[in-house]
C-alpha cells in the first residue's frame, strides 16, 4: 500500500513537472552562433525572389540573380529569427511573392557558399526592411586587467 501511494505521488509530481522539463532544452536549441557569417561586410544582390521559407527556427529567402554571362545563380538568405519575430521587423509572410524584384543585402557565409544572413531587403516599391542585429563589440585583450 505504501508503494502504491508513493508511486501515485511520484506520477503526480512528474506530470506537474513535465511541461517545465520539456521546455528546458528549448533555449539551448533556439540560439546558435552566427560565426559562419562574415559580419564585417555585406553582399548586395539584385534579383528575383524565388521562395520564402516561413519556418522555425529561422526563415529563409531564396533569390535568383542574373550573372554577367546571362546565367542565373541562386542565393539563400537566413533570417536571424523565425515567423514570430519577422513581423516585428516589418516582414509578413505574403509581403514578398515569388517573381518580385528585390535587393537583398547579406552578411555572406564564410565558407564561400551562395548564402548569408539577411541584413536588409529593399522591395520594388522602395521600402527597406532592416534585419541587422547589434553585434557584440570585440574584446580588447590588451586593456583587460591581468
Amino acid at each position: 500500500m505504501i508503494d502504491d501511494v508513493m508511486t501515485r505521488a511520484l506520477r503526480r509530481c512528474l506530470r506537474s513537472l513535465s511541461p517545465l522539463l520539456a521546455a528546458l532544452p528549448l533555449p539551448l536549441l533556439a540560439h546558435h552562433s552566427f560565426a559562419q557569417f562574415d559580419t564585417e561586410r555585406t553582399v548586395e544582390l539584385i534579383g528575383t525572389m524565388r521562395a520564402l521559407e516561413w519556418q522555425n527556427p529561422h526563415a529563409w529567402i531564396w533569390i535568383d540573380i542574373m550573372k554577367s554571362d546571362g546565367t542565373s545563380e541562386a542565393w539563400g538568405g537566413e533570417f536571424g529569427g523565425g515567423p514570430s519575430t519577422l513581423p516585428r521587423d516589418g516582414l509578413t509572410r505574403y509581403m514578398i511573392q515569388p517573381g518580385d524584384k528585390i535587393t537583398l543585402a547579406l552578411y555572406p557565409a564564410r565558407d564561400g557558399s551562395k548564402a548569408g544572413s539577411v541584413a536588409k531587403i529593399q522591395l520594388e516599391d522602395g521600402r527597406v526592411l532592416s534585419f541587422q542585429r547589434p553585434m557584440p563589440a570585440p574584446v580588447d585583450s590588451t586593456s583587460a586587467p591581468r
